[in-house]
C-alpha cells in the first residue's frame, strides 16, 4: 500500500505494461498557473527525486541517509524504462514548475518491483528496499475500482490548491477508465487524512500493521474509498 505523503499532499511512481497503455485525458489548467498533464520521460528525475523527499522520512527508516541519493537515481531508471509507462502518472505544474505528482492503478495492471539496479546500497539497504516496495505495492481486486497509489505535492508549493487538483485529475481518469471508485490508503495520524475526507473519501477499515512498522516506521493505516459520480 502507498499513501500521501506526511505533509498531506502526495506522489506517485506506478506505472505498467506497454501493452496496457491508455491514453490520459489532455492538460487541464486554471488561472492560478496551476496545469495537470499526463507525466513524459522528460519528467523522470524531477519526479524521482520529488518522490523520494516527499517520503523521505519513511527512506532513510528503510535504508538509511547515506542511500537516499542513489534511491532518486534508481527511481528515476526507473522512471524512464521503455518497458514500464508514464500514462497512469499525473504531473502538476505551477507556473510552469513540477509542483507535484499523483499515479493511479487500475485492474490488471502489474507493477515490476525495482526492475532496476539500485548501484552502490550494498546488500542490507537494497534487501530492506525491496522490503518497502512489496509491502507498498497494492493489487487492485476490484475491476470498478482505481486505486490512488501515491500523491504528493512539494514543499514549496503547499496550501496552494494541488493536492486536490491531483485528486480530480485522477478521478476524472477514474470515470473515464469506467471505474465507480476510488481506494486508498493513509497512515495513522498523517494529517494527508483530513485532505481526503474533505475530497469526499471515507474511512471504510483500520490496520495495525507491525511488519509496516518495521520496514518504513509506520504502525497501521486507514483503508479509504470515495464513491465516483459517473
Amino acid at each position: 500500500m502507498t499513501e500521501v505523503s506526511e505533509e498531506g499532499e502526495s506522489i506517485f511512481c506506478e506505472k505498467a505494461e506497454k501493452e496496457q497503455k491508455t491514453e490520459l485525458c489532455p492538460s487541464a489548467s486554471n488561472a492560478n498557473g496551476l496545469v495537470v498533464r499526463p507525466m513524459s520521460v522528460d519528467d523522470a528525475d524531477i519526479v524521482a527525486r520529488l518522490t523520494v523527499k516527499a517520503f523521505k522520512a519513511k527512506f532513510e527508516w528503510a535504508v538509511g541517509k547515506k542511500s537516499i541519493e542513489k534511491i532518486v537515481a534508481g527511481q528515476a531508471a526507473e522512471n524512464r524504462d521503455p518497458k514500464k509507462y508514464q500514462h497512469r502518472i499525473f504531473i502538476a505544474e505551477y507556473d510552469g514548475k513540477v509542483a507535484g505528482c499523483i499515479g493511479i492503478k487500475f485492474f490488471g495492471d502489474k507493477h515490476k518491483l525495482l526492475k532496476h539496479n539500485y548501484k552502490g546500497m550494498g546488500c542490507l539497504p537494497l534487501l530492506r528496499l525491496r522490503c518497502m516496495a512489496v509491502s507498498q505495492n497494492e493489487d487492485v481486486k476490484d475491476p470498478t475500482a482505481c486505486y490512488i497509489n501515491e500523491l504528493c505535492v512539494a514543499e514549496d508549493y503547499r496550501g496552494k490548491g494541488i493536492g486536490t487538483a491531483l485528486l480530480q485529475a485522477a478521478e476524472a481518469e477514474a470515470v473515464k477508465h469506467g471505474c465507480t471508485k476510488t481506494l486508498l490508503h493513509v497512515a495513522l495520524g498523517n494529517p494527508a487524512l483530513h485532505l481526503y475526507q474533505r475530497e469526499g473519501y471515507k474511512k471504510k477499515g483500520e490496520e495495525i500493521d507491525l511488519i509496516s512498522y518495521c520496514i518504513i516506521g509506520v504502525k497501521g493505516w486507514y483503508f479509504m474509498e470515495k464513491e465516483l459520480i459517473t
